[in-house]
């Protein structure tokens, strides 16, 4: 995550253009990075999920939608849910309520919630994952090669149901092609 994580890897190689701030916290200054807003150009088609509440075994809210290269931007509180899992083709987020850890394909690291909610961004292209979350105090750079034919993804719950304030999936164009 960030270079101050203990356990997680830093991955300078995967890097979609970041904003770094200092903002302070309650244990002092800290530093944040956060995608810049002019990604937001590379968006193709968006789907917007929420308010809603997601029950563990429900119908999985994102079934329909399949895409290659993924902005996906969550607002979600976990409620009474133990654990909240997003699947992106194959990349696992898994949010553990209890010890306020996100799990990021194995890797995990502390990502306080903020008003009771966790606030996350991940980017997925066709050899990496980026993972931001807590506003920025949680950054998972990730290489990951996602297979080709597989373009779902999924939201579930597990010990309890969550609340998704909001929950926005952007197709995106490749940034090769945006000129």
């Amino acid at each position: 995550l960030r270079t101050d994580t203990p356990g997680m890897p830093f991955n300078q190689s995967l890097s979609i253009p970041r904003e770094l701030k200092l903002v302070s916290t309650p244990d002092g200054p800290r530093q944040t990075l956060t995608p810049v807003r002019e990604l937001d150009s590379l968006r193709a088609k968006s789907h917007k999920i929420g308010p809603s509440e997601i029950e563990p075994g429900a119908a999985n809210p994102l079934e329909a939608i399949k895409a290659e290269l993924v902005e996906l931007r969550a607002d979600l509180e976990p409620g009474d849910a133990e654990e909240i899992i997003l699947n992106i083709r194959g990349a696992k987020l898994i949010y553990r309520k209890a010890n306020s850890e996100l799990e990021v394909n194995g890797l995990k690291a502390p990502a306080p919630m903020k008003d009771g909610r966790l606030r996350l961004t991940a980017y997925l292209d066709r050899q990496a994952l980026e993972v931001f979350a807590s506003d920025g105090l949680v950054y998972a750079p990730v290489s990951f090669h996602p297979k080709p034919g597989d373009l779902t993804l999924s939201l579930e719950t597990k010990g309890g149901p969550a609340r998704i304030h909001s929950l926005e999936v952007h197709e995106l164009k490749s940034a090769w092609n945006a000129r």
